[in-house]
């Protein structure tokens, strides 16, 4: 299969348009979530003392801790035109606005939890499809929004649909070759913080919540018929499903759209009676799994446990530094720039070095520098200047790692499963965007987040390394893959313990398939060097 893609050209114009909605598709579905400090920001206003005739300029926390001794009346030319200055989100009802960004994350939760499974069940376009129709419905329902419960109900949705992010991944890594994939998977993490850097511009000069919200619902149609006409299901996928017509055509659309159909056809005289009894050669294979069965693999175990751990804790780290740089002193915008500047770059420079020096390597160093950092801010003073480049710098380590932790978990997990444990580790980090605010409650966050960022690095060290290394598509593939990376004895006896290791049960494995394919290559994956 790898050949086969390798003949359609991995970076043409096929790869173009997956990158086109990779960059464009997250400026709909993250407009909550990046553009929550501009879209609850609170009103510019003038007060006086009810006993006075004249209204002067005036901080609006300080308004509200002694309302009942003032007037005040909003300044609408400087303010910003968003949700709080619609729904009066300030003094009393400012509590409400966490609820914004709680209900995008619990949707996003809820996204994972109900859509995790259909990738591998159906197929990843259908489900990617399904996710842009219901993304456009959410944009419509904001430019009619009705009430401030109506926006919760629709951020809701809007974090559901953000599972077609995860869905992008699956394409990303299988249709692109490893040094693309990387990169454009850092670019992918990146579009949170490009939509950040956007929407902080675009309210310092637009300033146009309803031209914003109708833009979004033509980028959204748009992108969803660009996909409908030219995206094609993933080979990979069709090929573990044995439909191998299917993956043939997709991969000849590939090469048509990549001006590669006559490469393509070439390979496909020469090499189509090898595709077609390599399919034959593992159709007994059971290649449905469902969420309880991948905790049952044993081999597996190890890096579902250990990724589940640092994805959680990472996702914390991120999103309470984050929150750690907003709630410091100073203008809104340029905070937020700076931050979702800092975010951006460590993401595409962590993809860069990545491709360079090892998925392993880079994510430990950047998570000994984030959580080393992030300990270090809480003996300084806020508001200083020394403080908020140590916050930078912290969010510059776990956004690095958060983006290479995307990039890794879509490389180490067979096909078969890859789509539910990227789907698990996806949840991992919502639940802990929801967990946030019970770790700031305490004044030793910092502290606390470091430590666990720390750990972090230091588990992901334990794990395999992916760079450069084969995509496994099948079941059997994963069993030696497997059986190399956790040293198993090599001996007949093992064979029965090295087949179980995977499956956790011999009931979805047929064993003459599987003692044919292991005995025919063993030399090969069982050498003297392991």
């Amino acid at each position: 299969m790898d050949m086969a893609l390798e003949s359609t050209n991995q970076r043409g114009r096929y790869q173009i348009y997956v990158i086109i909605i990779v960059i464009f598709l997250p400026f709909t579905t993250y407009i909550i979530a990046a553009g929550y400090p501009y879209l609850t920001n609170p009103p510019e206003i003038y007060c006086k003392l009810k006993t006075e005739s004249i209204y002067i300029k005036c901080d609006i926390y300080e308004y509200c801790k002694n309302e009942n001794n003032y007037d005040m009346k909003i300044d609408y030319k400087n303010s910003l035109d968003n949700i709080a200055l619609k729904y009066n989100l300030y003094c009393k009802r400012k509590k409400l606005s966490p609820f914004l960004n709680s209900s995008f994350f619990f949707g996003a939760v809820f996204g994972v939890a109900i859509c995790a499974n259909y990738p591998d069940k159906i197929g990843r376009i259908p489900v990617l499809k399904f996710l842009m129709i219901i993304n456009i419905i959410a944009q419509i329902n904001y430019f009619f929004n009705l009430s401030f419960g109506h926006i919760m109900f629709i951020a809701f949705f809007s974090g559901f649909t953000t599972y077609c992010n995860s869905v992008l991944s699956l394409l990303i890594v299988e249709t692109m070759d490893h040094t693309w994939s990387a990169l454009v998977m850092s670019a992918r993490s990146a579009s949170y913080g490009f939509v950040g850097i956007v929407l902080a511009f675009y309210f310092m000069t637009v300033n146009n919540l309803n031209l914003l919200l109708f833009l979004n619902i033509i980028i959204s149609v748009l992108l969803y018929f660009l996909v409908k006409n030219n995206f094609v299901e993933s080979a990979r996928w069709l090929n573990s499903k044995n439909r191998i017509k299917e993956a043939i055509d997709s991969l000849a659309k590939m090469a048509e759209i990549n001006n590669s159909k006559e490469q393509f056809n070439m390979f496909l005289n020469v090499n189509k009676e090898m595709l077609e009894s390599n399919v034959k050669e593992i159709e007994e294979v059971k290649t449905n799994y469902n969420i309880i069965q991948i905790f049952h693999m044993k081999s597996q175990q190890k890096y579902i446990y250990n990724l589940m751990y640092v994805w959680f804790f990472v996702a914390i780290c991120f999103f309470g530094n984050f929150t750690a740089l907003n709630q410091n002193k100073g203008n809104i915008f340029i905070k937020s720039i700076l931050t979702y500047l800092g975010e951006v770059i460590s993401e595409m420079s962590s993809g860069i070095l990545a491709n360079q020096y090892g998925r392993i390597t880079v994510t430990e160093i950047l998570s000994y520098l984030g959580g080393f950092a992030f300990t270090f801010s809480y003996f300084l003073e806020d508001g200083t200047l020394t403080k908020n480049l140590i916050l930078f710098l912290s969010a510059f380590g776990f956004a690095g790692s958060l983006n290479l932790l995307f990039i890794y978990t879509n490389e180490l997990f067979p096909l078969s499963i890859k789509a539910l444990t990227f789907g698990l580790m996806f949840l991992m980090s919502r639940a802990g965007g929801v967990c946030v605010p019970f770790f700031l409650n305490n004044s030793f966050y910092p502290i606390i987040l470091g430590m666990l960022s720390i750990s972090c690095g230091y588990i992901m060290g334990k794990l395999p390394e992916t760079l450069g290394k084969k995509l496994l598509d099948d079941v059997p593939e994963a069993i030696r893959h497997y059986s190399v990376l956790s040293l198993a004895p090599i001996d007949h006896e093992n064979l029965k313990l090295i087949k179980m290791s995977f499956v956790g049960n011999d009931s979805g494995i047929n064993h003459e398939i599987f003692k044919l394919s292991f005995e025919k290559e063993k030399d090969k994956y069982f050498s003297d060097k392991f």
